[in-house]
């Protein structure tokens, strides 16, 4: 950025406080009392029930009265989300030209326009100068972190953005179920961060869950139980399935999203069987070396692509001879961008349509699911030929219309400068909150 006092050094910048960050620890705040996010607690004395009243109002509108129906064996998406500290380029950001033909830049405020607190987001009404944006919101999300300041004692690092968003997946999976996490928001604003976490604010919520899930198999497997464990990684560049474990200079079988009556399945991809998080880390890491990845105005390492995770889950036998098979998937997606923000030309500016083309359909796929009754939905009504514009849409949508526990976060720049689109991302949040799934144990 033009007049960038300290340009990013990679994406988890956008994670990490503004101070020097190998100075703090891996869990900067985990010593301090930290406030519990739970989206069931009750408005206290020291809360605004008027703040509430109106979140809990836009919510309905979003969702509708048939949505709001509590079918019985359903289940709605669970949707946090999480507000990064500010970088760099938040307080500079360039101007096409000044009155004189030369490029110049304005200056931002450092004070945050969204605040969140227990589980609402709310504007912060002197920071927005626009009448129509001081009407937005208030928005009510089942988890809300506050991620901009680690003094704060409701800052949320890592460890307790799993315990939050992670930890419960654990339980679903040991009960048959599929599960899935997905990331969502603006290019920068931490989603890869969240969930693979780096060497400044600790491990991710992927290697979290990675060391709990052994952990129960080998529990399982003292009880006298198999267990087996299988791992894929694929990343969507340019609307292609890439493999990314697959060796380099190795050519693979053409990879295939197949629709099948039971669901979509993926052909051709290699399949690892691993026996610890570590072994599993390692594969991760090499999977990663080969995601595509290219520096841009807004991020020095933004994603190209979408990257999905997928492990299996395989038990049998034990003492209590039970049987289940759960399929656990992640998704990093590659951020909403702007051309203006990010400045990208040739091979990014064809990244950047390709991006936001795959998220655009997956906005509409899931508007479509928020609109559909459960009834409709219970009867097998659903509209699939809305998932199947893009590769990403397919490789999600047996998460998100058929037999999976699903959360999503969605990530946020506490920005003035990024307000268009936290709010769109916002909007995407509440959509999803319109979405029920009846999911069923694989025993």
């Amino acid at each position: 950025i033009c007049g960038c006092p300290a340009p990013a050094a990679s994406l988890s910048d956008s994670m990490a406080p503004m101070a020097d960050a190998a100075s703090l620890p891996q869990d900067a705040c985990s010593s301090q009392p930290q406030a519990q996010t739970d989206p069931d607690r009750p408005i206290s004395p020291g809360d605004d029930p008027e703040l509430e009243k109106a979140a809990t109002m836009i919510q309905a509108r979003f969702r509708g009265r048939q949505i709001r129906s509590q079918n019985a064996g359903s289940q709605a998406i669970t949707v946090g989300l999480r507000m990064r500290p500010f970088v760099p380029a938040d307080y500079i950001q360039p101007k096409a030209t000044d009155a004189k033909g030369k490029r110049a830049t304005v200056k931002n405020t450092r004070d945050a326009c969204l605040s969140v607190r227990s589980n609402l987001v709310s504007v912060v009404q002197d920071v927005m100068e626009d009448a129509k944006n001081k009407k937005e919101g208030p928005w009510k999300f089942d988890i809300a972190m506050d991620s901009s300041d680690p003094s704060s004692s409701d800052f949320v690092d890592n460890q307790k953005c799993y315990q939050l968003m992670g930890r419960p997946l654990i339980d679903d999976i040991l009960k048959g179920f599929n599960t899935c996490l997905f990331c969502y928001g603006q290019t920068g604003t931490g989603k890869t961060t969240t969930i693979m976490g780096d060497e400044h604010v600790g491990p991710g919520i992927l290697r979290r869950l990675l060391d709990d899930i052994f952990e129960e198999a080998e529990k399982l497997r003292a009880d006298g139980a198999t267990v087996d464990i299988e791992i894929q990684m694929l990343e969507v560049y340019n609307e292609d399935l890439r493999d990314l474990l697959l060796e380099k200079g190795t050519k693979g079988e053409p990879i295939k999203a197949r629709i099948l009556p039971s669901g979509v399945i993926v052909q051709g991809a290699v399949t690892k069987t691993v026996h610890n998080a570590d072994e599993c880390q390692q594969l991760i890491e090499f999977g990663n070396s080969n995601k595509t990845m290219a520096a841009t105005a807004m991020n020095p390492q933004s994603s190209r692509g979408h990257t999905v995770f997928k492990l299996t889950f395989k038990k049998s036998g034990g003492s209590t001879e039970s049987k289940f098979s759960s399929e656990v998937y992640f998704a990093d997606l590659a951020g909403h961008e702007d051309i203006k923000t990010t400045q990208v030309t040739g091979d990014r500016l064809k990244e950047l349509s390709f991006i936001n083309g795959s998220l655009m359909w997956l906005q509409n796929a899931l508007h479509s699911l928020a609109m559909t009754s459960e009834k409709n939905r219970a009867a097998g009504k659903v509209d699939f030929a809305k998932f199947r514009n893009s590769k990403l849409t397919l490789l999600l949508s047996n998460a998100l219309t058929g037999n999976s526990r699903t959360a999503v976060i969605v990530t946020l720049s506490p920005s003035v400068v990024h307000w268009d689109t936290s709010l769109g991302s916002i909007k995407f949040a509440m959509e999803v909150k319109g979405i029920k799934i009846k999911a069923t144990s694989n025993t």
